[in-house]
């Protein structure tokens, strides 16, 4: 799965993606925080900017702090 951060711009933030396992736990570690704290929701579906499919937003103890490419189960 791909994982952007949150950024000031989509540019920005597709410029610093990473591929990632599709599991919460390479999320959590890649995020540095407990797995339970991350919550992953439907975000957008097709958006021409990126690419991708659909969007989900994830955020981090209520906060938004990137976006992954899939589902995350």
């Amino acid at each position: 799965m791909m994982f952007r951060p949150q950024r000031g711009s989509v540019e920005d933030s597709m410029r610093d993606r990473v591929m990632l396992l599709s599991s919460i736990d390479a999320l959590a570690k890649h995020l540095a925080v407990s797995r339970e704290r991350i919550r992953v929701t439907p975000y957008w579906d097709y958006d021409a900017r990126t690419g991708w499919p659909t969007t989900y937003l994830v955020t981090v103890d209520g906060f938004g702090v990137g976006f992954v490419n899939q589902e995350i189960r």
